[in-house]
Parts: structure tokens; sequence; C-alpha cells
């Protein structure tokens, strides 16, 4: 016979001898994970992580429990109690395996109880608060490696475990789940676009958000007859604490009496900041107040400055007050600027998201871009305006993000 034959052939012999050993073992294997019932859970309580229910007697063979491993696929822990059923630490998939692949380790741990590969970890009682189990384990989830820890029930009888990573997942569902509602919250507040049109007046705005949450701001509103207020604010960051205050400048512009005058609002909307939050937060805005009958605009520029008025063919940005500061740093006493609109004229503010869009290249967007836009499409209405300067500033960015939240308001004025 060939020796190439008579290989195969021992090739052949030895693997129906594994075959004939594995099913002699598979006849004599105890099989030692059992598996706890779960109860119905109810309210935030950490037991809603639970991952495995599975555990394993200390008084079980280590060669056991590997075969049980082996057929356990997706296990990667135990917990390990004694006869009550107390808690008494877990086995670790991996570590058992890594401890087992060493030289002789099966040989040494073949008859060996579980009781001595018992890994201590961290238990919670099931019914504790998840949000507060978190805080405590805010290290360990910041970590690439996974860690176990146990549930337990009736002061110290086994339930189950969780890891790291079932923390993870479930915190960053929660996280996803409220972005989403303030997301709708917000856009109930900051509307994707906002239009009110006169015969004399048509006032429209439009704001994106980078995160779908942010701290961009803007609002119009009719108090008394010929006198409209609006607002166009920037708050310092973005995502959802920036949108915590724009909530909060929203219920103020929609509760306060502008019979009082703006400068008294601008000083409530700064005092709140200020003293909420501390000075770590401020806001830039346009505060206006429009007299249609004698066509008259106060405004108030509260370190803000994106203001451009088109007038006689021409774009230009107006030059306003600087002494005034944005909101939020320090005690207030704004300063207005005063414009009598003529017809035809166009008044655009915007935030500076817009200005400041980088492209891949990292170049910015920038106002030469926004006023070539604006030549190009000014004849028509006001809101396609905004639709083409959008559409040109995500061609400009092209795969590069949103940076930040962009808003634009246009005000344009006939003189009938």
């Amino acid at each position: 016979m060939p020796s190439d034959a008579i290989t195969r052939e021992a090739d052949k012999q030895k693997q129906l001898e594994a075959q004939a050993h594995e099913g002699q073992n598979e006849k004599t294997h105890m099989e030692v994970i059992k598996q706890n019932a779960i109860t119905k859970i109810h309210g935030e309580v950490v037991a809603k992580l639970i991952s495995s229910a599975y555990y394993v007697s200390k008084n079980a063979l280590v060669e056991d429990l590997a075969w049980d491993f082996d057929h356990y696929k997706s296990l990667f822990a135990v917990g390990v109690v004694d006869d009550n059923l107390e808690f008494l630490g877990i086995v670790n998939r991996r570590s058992l395996f890594d401890l087992l692949s060493k030289p002789y380790g099966r040989d040494v741990m073949k008859h060996r109880t579980v009781e001595k590969v018992v890994e201590a970890v961290r238990s919670f009682d099931k019914e504790r608060n998840i949000y507060s189990i978190s805080d405590e384990l805010s290290d360990d989830i910041k970590l690439q490696t996974e860690m176990y820890y146990a549930l337990t029930e009736n002061g110290n009888k086994y339930y189950g475990i969780f890891s790291s990573r079932n923390m993870l997942v479930y915190l960053s569902s929660i996280t996803q789940k409220d972005i989403a509602l303030a997301r709708m919250l917000q856009q109930s507040l900051v509307k994707e676009e906002l239009l009110y049109e006169t015969d004399q007046v048509k006032i429209f705005g439009a704001s994106k958000m980078a995160k779908g949450v942010g701290g961009d701001y803007y609002n119009i509103k009719n108090y008394k007859e010929s006198h409209w207020v609006f607002t166009v604010a920037d708050v310092s960051g973005k995502g959802v604490a920036a949108s915590l205050i724009t909530t909060s400048i929203s219920g103020m512009f929609e509760i306060y009496d502008f019979h009082k005058g703006m400068p008294q609002f601008i000083k409530k909307v700064n005092d709140y900041i200020q003293n909420s939050y501390e000075s770590q937060k401020f806001v830039t805005g346009v505060f206006a107040d429009l007299d249609l009958k004698h066509g008259q605009l106060v405004f108030y520029d509260m370190g803000h400055s994106y203001i451009y008025l088109y007038r006689k063919k021409k774009l230009f940005r107006l030059t306003t007050n600087s002494s005034n500061m944005p909101l939020g740093i320090q005690p207030l006493e704004p300063q207005a600027d005063k414009l009598i609109l003529h017809d035809g004229d166009i008044l655009m503010i915007i935030t500076d998201g817009i200005v400041e869009q980088t492209n891949p290249q990292n170049e910015e967007y920038g106002e030469k871009r926004i006023w070539e836009n604006f030549i190009k499409y000014k004849e028509t209405d006001i809101k396609n305006l905004k639709k083409e300067l959008f559409a040109d500033i995500k061609k400009f960015r092209a795969t590069q993000p949103q940076n930040d939240d962009m808003t634009i308001l246009f005000l344009e004025y006939k003189n009938n």
C-alpha cells in the first residue's frame, strides 16, 4: 500500500477513535449548568438587564462545566452557588478555557470542583434602580473589556448575571429615546419653517439642527396691531444641553408681555441664564420690535452681528451697537439700534453655523458664498431663497457632517 494511502488510513482510524471517545464522554457526562426561573420585571430596576440566569453548583466538576460551556455557545458566564443557592461568584467562560488550555491544564483541573475556579464579582439586589447602579459602574462602562456582575434576591440568593455591555446598550437605548423625545418637543417650539405675511411685510424663518436638537432658536409674534417682535438666538454649544436653554427662552418668549418693551425681556432672559447656568453658558442673539405703521425696526444685537440688509440692489452687513454683550455673562442694559425700512428692503439674520460650515478640505462656507446665493436668488420668493441657500451649503459640505445648528430669518418689507 502506498505511503500516502497508509497515512490517510491512519488518520481515518484516529478520527473514528476520537468520535468513539467523544461518544463515550457524552454517555458519561453529567449536565451541571442549570437555569433560574425569571419573574416578571416592573419598573427601571437592574433586573431588566439580566443576560443570563444560568448557574452551577460549587460542587460540580470543572470538566463537566467545560463540556456544558462547549454546548452553550452563547453563554459567557454562569453564577456559582452553594447548596442553598447562595451566590458565591461566577465562572467566566473565557477565563476557564484559558486555564484549561495551559499545558496539562485539563489534566490538572479534570477532577477539581467549580469552587476552585470561582471569580469574585460585584453583586446587586435585582430591585436596585438602574440609574443608581450606572453611576457606580461608570468607570467599568468606559472599559473595552466586558465586566460581569451578579444579581441577587432575598438577601444573597442567586438570580442572574448582567454585564457592563448590557448596561451600556440599555443606557444607549434610553439616551436615543430621550433625544427623540427632546427632538419632538424642540421641533414643536423651534419650527423647521415659520412664515407670517401681511400686505406690508413677510417674515420667514427656518432652522436645521446639527444633532436633531440644538441651541439655535427663532420665533415671530404679532403682539399688537401693526407691531411684530422676532428673535434669532444662538446658545453656546449644541445638542441636548443647549436645547434646554432654547426651551427656556421659548417659554419666556411665549408668555412675556411685549407691551412692557423688548429691553425688559432681554434682561429677564439674561438674568435667568446667568443665575441658572452660572455663566457656563451664554447666548448671542438679535431681538427686534417692528412698527409696521411707521416702518421702524428697533433691534438689539446682543453679541450676534450676523445681520444683513439688502437695499438698492446691494447686500451689506449692518454695523450695530458694539457695547451689547451676549446674554448670560453679566448684568445688562441693552442698547438699541434703529432702522427705517424702505420699500423692497430685505433683512437677513443668520446664525454662525451657516458661515462656519466646513467642507472636506476644512474650508469655511463664508459670507461671500452667502452673498452670491442671495444675489442669485433674491428675485424669487424668500422661502425659495432659503431653500437654495441650504441646498448649496449641503452641496458644499459634501461628506462633511453638519458642524453646527443653522438658522436663518428673512424680513421683506413693502411700503404700500
